[in-house]
């Protein structure tokens, strides 16, 4: 407890996952994805680029999803395609 007497969790970097790594680690991980999906493939994909790199990806989808959501034209943005997350099926 602090002084304020909260609860004061305490994380040690050695437990912490990705949501991805924690499914992989349950002991009945198999059953949790769709029929067809395996852990090979999703660890292919997973390997295509870097946490970070998959982040600044999805950020700039969502800017130009907003962009043209709010564009009054209503004419296309100009985008670079997002490739291989945009393409892979899973």
């Amino acid at each position: 407890m602090d002084e304020r007497g909260k609860i004061r969790k305490r994380y040690r970097y050695a437990d912490m996952m990705t949501p991805y790594e924690k499914l992989k680690s349950l002991s009945n991980a198999e059953s949790f994805l769709k029929p067809g999906v395996s852990f090979d493939r999703l660890d292919e994909i997973a390997r295509r680029c870097s946490d970070n790199e998959a982040a600044r990806r999805l950020n700039q989808a969502k800017a130009q999803l907003f962009n043209s959501s709010t564009n009054l034209d209503n004419a296309p943005p100009e985008s670079t395609p997002i490739a291989p997350l945009a393409q892979a099926h899973v």
